[in-house]
């Protein structure tokens, strides 16, 4: 288990279900948890444990009366509360509604979208992987996976270049996803990266996309993979995918744009299975940059990184625009 969430406790509740076939998928599931960390499973929502404002909450939902039973809980706002949900596709497509979510995760609900379907024509069951839950509790105790050396706050006075104009660039990009709705109404979701004097200029990490503040930019210098660093100039952290960004500039040195955001249609749609990686891989690691630059030999200037979000990049941000306006064209 990564030292991060070594110090919390992960507490389990699971949701009765008379579905056989979901009821077996979440023992599998909690057999892969048990191989690389410990939880309680919880019976009874109101366990004093449950208060603890350091824990980890995880509720496995199998009906839409289980988050109705969720949305009359209360427990600490820093307390990690997150949802993975095992439903039928007409149950699934009431929860995709941004309203449903909303009370819930005004409380600081984190949901799961699912990342495997049992028959990709029906939907009939779709549910997250071990991987994908552990990555979410990570990232939530953890913004980013690399460590940080912070080697100015001034991005001109280091670089010895004005980034008034690259800087321009990435808010337009911002206006852009905001204008074509591509981050399924998570304007945080993402990044933006623009190659800039011998690194990039990106998005900080938990940025608003649709809001972007001169402030809310980086430089990054370098990726160090042997020491999983990243050399950063600016006053936050940079966006956690550096190090795949870092990657992409320095293998594809036509590339000077990369746009990374989460639309759960293309996410999972199957008309975009050519452009997906094979499986879920932890998002911001070394790895997943390693999955995507290699995907990218055989699909050009688009990835869908499995289960997470999707990747286009081009020369320039016109080019950009061409490849999101043609996969677009496909929803």
């Amino acid at each position: 288990m990564n030292a991060s969430l070594e110090n919390r406790a992960l507490y389990i509740h699971q949701f009765s279900s008379n579905n056989i076939f979901k009821s077996d998928t979440i023992y599998r599931l909690l057999v892969d948890f048990r191989k690389v960390c410990q939880y309680q499973i919880i019976e009874d929502l109101d366990d004093t444990r449950l208060q603890d404002p350091a824990a980890i909450l995880l509720f496995l939902v199998t009906s839409i009366d289980d988050f109705e039973v969720l949305k009359q809980c209360k427990y600490p706002d820093s307390t990690i509360k997150i949802v993975a949900y095992f439903l039928s596709a007409e149950h699934f497509a009431i929860v995709d509604a941004k309203n449903f979510r909303l009370p819930l995760k005004a409380r600081g609900f984190q949901f799961i979208y699912p990342d495997l379907s049992i028959d990709r024509s029906r939907l009939d069951l779709i549910y997250p992987s071990c991987a994908k839950i552990l990555d979410t509790a990570y990232f939530k105790t953890t913004r980013n996976k690399f460590i940080l050396d912070f080697l100015s706050e001034d991005i001109e006075r280091h670089t010895q270049i004005d980034p008034r104009a690259a800087i321009a660039e990435i808010i337009e990009i911002g206006w852009y996803l905001r204008d074509m709705s591509l981050n399924h109404a998570d304007s945080l979701a993402g990044g933006i990266a623009i190659r800039f004097g011998s690194g990039f200029l990106t998005t900080a990490s938990k940025t608003d996309k649709y809001r972007i503040a001169a402030d809310c930019i980086c430089y990054v210098e370098r990726y160090l993979p042997r020491s999983n660093t990243v050399r950063v100039v600016g006053t936050k952290q940079p966006s956690s995918e550096s190090a795949l960004f870092h990657k992409i500039f320095l293998e594809r040195p036509n590339t000077n744009t990369i746009v990374h955001f989460h639309h759960k249609p293309i996410t999972f749609g199957q008309q975009f299975d050519r452009y997906r990686t094979a499986s879920y891989t932890p998002y911001g690691t070394e790895l997943e940059a390693q999955i995507v630059v290699e995907k990218l030999h055989s699909t050009s200037d688009f990835v869908v990184a499995a289960g997470h979000g999707e990747f286009a990049i081009g020369h320039d941000f016109d080019r950009v625009q061409d490849t999101l306006d043609r996969i677009v064209n496909l929803l």
